[in-house]
């Protein structure tokens, strides 16, 4: 008898042991299906897991000859060193798409020419310290010591430099810019011949940065980690083109003003091309650099009727933006190649701080380790793509009414998410598999829902397109009456087609415009001006109050860029 009750506790322990483990230890590896992976296909090469990353090629990577793209001809130019801190194998592998030697030597100097602006600022501030590194420099020896990049630069130098850089590319340059003026001018001629390149490159009908594959192919998001050193170098041609406008309207050479401003806009528009969200978002950064250039060349006394023509022109010939449902379909792939990489121990992903770390053993209390292991992960990616397909609803809604409602209802259900996983009872709660893999499927999704917001972000880039040619139709206007008309209606017809909502408010609101005195003639009449600006993405109208400045390096993701402005023409 004893013997049987020691045996059935024996057998109870076990069964009890085995529910704790299949209802709170037990991880379910992900299965590939349309519920679970979104896609089935393409595979990777042991035929095991889904490649994302192919996928993404294949929507999108422009069906064109390396010859037609137009960034072949800047990478030429170039060379290897914007990419420099990524590796050799990378720039081989860009190459590759490209049809360049990655031996070859750049066909110019862009690079090669900030030393003079460095011993000028070293001579400025009284600062002696030599430029360059001799250990990094010894380490590197296939590298041209003459590249920042293996420089001593003191903080005091960069700081200084930034503020001329800035004043450089915030009007045209005046004499009381004399003290640097020499070396900037001579900078700008330097990199003359690779802006003149960036020029013609991007008024080809492709210019596309190939994707590559990072060197570590299990590495999530791995398209992000080699793209953005790309882009980011393209926003650096469009704030040497900034300076190159200012230097050209300083000294009077309105057309070729125009012709770097059409660049900058041109470049802008063909990242809007692509379909990754940072992408576009540089694309609309761009683009507002080329705004406020020409908003300066609309105020120039030197502009003609001729000069504005070719600017509207030039308006009305930009490339077409990629449809956004592509950059939905993109970050989705990215979303479900994250949770995949959990999945396989690559990544842990805190619930409570919203934190990655890389996979392994991770010492933690009970509790927090179920925060790394045992998941169902078939139930994660189910709840997530439903979070997601949520925001996809939103966005193909096109009642604007019903829109605004469910868009509300889904920012909403992403505070309850936040909520729900920081509260005490939820960490409780996530004892159990079931609980925890709901829980993880719920923050993986909620963490991809906001292109609802940056879409509208990405819509100030429209803004300023419309805003332009409203503005160019104004002057023309002007130039045949004689005055700036009392409504914008009154451009319909002869200057402009129709007249354009604003992108930047759900419902396409109109402009807003007035005339504002300004001064009076010699005669006593009162001459007038105009304030015409868009709204905000909060739809707030701000009486043209704007924030907007030329985007920082670190400006993509920042609060700053979310924040509602009106983006405004005052003349």
């Amino acid at each position: 008898m004893k013997k049987l009750f020691t045996r059935r506790r024996i057998i109870v322990t076990l069964l009890i042991l085995l529910s704790v483990y299949w209802f709170c230890f037990r991880s379910v590896a992900l299965r590939i299906s349309p519920e679970t992976t979104k896609i089935t296909e393409p595979r990777t090469v042991d035929g095991k897991r889904v490649d994302y990353f192919q996928a993404i090629v294949a929507l999108s990577e422009p069906k064109v000859p390396p010859s037609e793209n137009g960034f072949r001809m800047v990478a030429e130019a170039v060379g290897r060193i914007p990419f420099e801190h990524i590796g050799m194998n990378y720039w081989t592998k860009i190459c590759q798409k490209l049809d360049l030697e990655p031996l070859a030597p750049s066909t110019t100097t862009y690079y090669k020419k900030m030393r003079p602006l460095y011993e000028a600022a070293n001579a400025e501030l009284g600062i002696t310290t030599p430029l360059e590194d001799e250990d990094r420099i010894a380490a590197n020896p296939e590298i041209s010591e003459d590249i920042p990049f293996f420089w001593n630069i003191d903080p005091a130098v960069e700081a200084w430099l930034q503020t001329k850089f800035d004043r450089m590319q915030e009007s045209p340059w005046t004499g009381e810019d004399d003290l640097f003026m020499p070396f900037m001018e001579q900078y700008i001629w330097d990199i003359s011949p690779v802006l003149d390149i960036v020029g013609e490159a991007v008024r080809k009908e492709v210019y596309h940065i190939p994707l590559v594959e990072h060197e570590n192919q299990d590495e999530p998001d791995a398209a992000m980690v080699i793209l953005l050193p790309c882009h980011q170098s393209q926003r650096e041609f469009a704030r040497d083109l900034n300076r190159r406008i200012m230097y050209f309207l300083a000294k009077g050479e309105m057309g070729r003003a125009i012709d770097d401003t059409i660049t900058i806009f041109r470049l802008g528009r063909h990242l809007q091309k692509e379909s990754f969200l940072v992408t576009r978002l540089l694309g609309v950064a761009i683009q507002i650099i080329g705004f406020q250039t020409a908003n300066h060349i609309l105020h120039d006394p030197k502009l003609t009727g001729e000069h504005v023509e070719r600017l509207m022109a030039a308006l009305d010939d930009l490339p077409e933006k990629a449809p956004v449902n592509n950059m939905y379909c993109v970050e989705e792939y990215e979303m479900y190649d994250i949770i995949a990489a959990l999945s396989r121990n690559q990544y842990a992903f805190n619930l409570f701080s919203g934190e990655t770390f890389p996979g392994g053993a991770i010492k933690k209390p009970i509790l927090e380790w179920l925060n790394y292991y045992g998941y169902n992960w078939n139930t994660v990616g189910k709840t997530a793509g439903k979070f997601y397909q949520r925001q996809i609803d939103v966005r193909n809604e096109s009642d604007p009414i019903k829109r605004m409602t469910m868009k509300d209802e889904l920012l909403a259900a992403t505070k309850q998410i936040d909520q729900r996983r920081k509260s005490l009872t939820s960490y409780w709660r996530m004892i159990f598999v079931s609980t925890r893999s709901t829980m993880m499927g719920d923050a993986i999704g909620r963490f991809y829902i906001s292109l609802i917001d940056h879409e509208l972000y990405t819509s100030s880039g429209d803004g300023v397109i419309e805003l332009l040619r409203l503005a160019c139709a104004l002057e023309l206007y002007k130039a045949d009456e004689g005055r700036y008309p009392d409504k914008l209606e009154k451009l319909e017809g002869k200057y402009l087609q129709e007249i354009p909502g604003d992108p930047c408010t759900e419902t396409r609101e109109p402009f807003r415009y007035r005339l504002e005195e300004r001064d009076t003639d010699e005669s006593g009449q009162v001459q007038y001006g105009y304030l015409l600006y868009c709204l905000g993405r909060d739809g707030k109208d701000l009486g043209g109050k704007t924030n907007l400045k030329i985007p920082g390096t670190d400006d993509l993701y920042t609060p700053d860029m979310m924040k509602s402005y009106n983006i405004t023409i005052r003349k």
